[in-house]
């Protein structure tokens, strides 16, 4: 059956590691538009931060933002889905974590989720602490005490290296919520937790898009490189990881080049040539 829709992870996959993208890729975007195939960019980028890396022309016709709790048509920028997690949610999560003693970030409701409260352990937790410093003008410290006013589109803890066992804590406490995992993209170890209303992924996202336009998941084309990105390639029929992906996604999907070597082109054409 024939390719229908391309999705692609940003960071690491499509991008390349100064965040430019190789000219062979943008070519490649280009003719799949040209032949009427569904382009789509699945990120954990929130719209401020995608704004960063993309154009406003760059050849896609969908964004998949924040893990899925949003969507975007490129061409008009018009939010055309969005999921939240209501007020008395964030309250209740954010009690059981300072409790716990997580270090965490409670990011505001979309379109503003590029701005965040954080709260701190006390912990020694570099990463989390570089990325308050890297969103410095964008972020304020959450009080204890003082409820969270409003409803947010997710929280992200950041675990330490040494405190990756305590995820298995975490997926207990909040088992009636989704929880996404990434690899921290400062020190490519310490474990970033997303927590999001039920149901939020990069596959709900695409598959809210396949929705509108009638496309099968047997037509759909995925790729990418990071624990965030499994519910979208299991999700999808021709899913590739490039090279620089974890190792046990590289024994589980089939694998290409690395995001450095045009990755997402060179799956392509294996893919497309699967489907002849």
């Amino acid at each position: 059956m024939a390719i229908r829709m391309v999705v692609t992870d940003l960071d690491g996959t499509l991008l390349k590691d100064d965040h430019t993208v190789d000219s062979r890729d943008i070519h490649t975007l280009t003719q799949l538009g040209k032949s009427g195939v569904v382009r789509v960019a699945a990120t954990g980028r929130s719209i401020f931060t995608a704004a960063q890396v993309l154009e406003p022309n760059f050849p896609i016709d969908f964004l998949v933002f924040s893990t899925g709790s949003g969507v975007i048509d490129w061409a008009t920028k018009e939010l055309t889905m969005v999921m939240q997690m209501e007020t008395v949610e964030v309250n209740h999560i954010a009690q059981i974590l300072v409790k716990e003693q997580f270090d965490f970030m409670i990011h505001e409701a979309i379109p503003q989720n590029h701005i965040f409260q954080f709260h701190a352990s006390g912990n020694p937790n570099p990463d989390f602490e570089r990325r308050c410093e890297f969103y410095h003008g964008f972020n304020t410290p959450f009080i204890p005490g003082i409820p969270y006013p409003e409803p947010c589109t997710q929280i992200l803890i950041i675990l330490a290296a040494s405190q990756s066992a305590r995820e298995v804590e975490i997926r207990k406490l909040l088992r009636n919520y989704s929880i996404i995992k990434a690899t921290s993209p400062f020190d490519k170890e310490s474990i970033w937790l997303e927590i999001f209303p039920l149901g939020v992924s990069k596959a709900h996202g695409i598959d809210w898009i396949s929705n509108v336009k009638g496309i099968e998941r047997s037509e759909i084309f995925a790729i990418g490189n990071d624990y965030n990105d499994l519910e979208m390639l299991d999700h999808a029929a021709h899913s590739y990881v490039v090279a620089n992906a974890p190792a046990d996604m590289l024994n589980r999907y089939k694998n290409t080049g690395s995001n450095e070597q045009s990755g997402f082109t060179s799956a392509l054409e294996s893919a497309f040539a699967l489907c002849v």
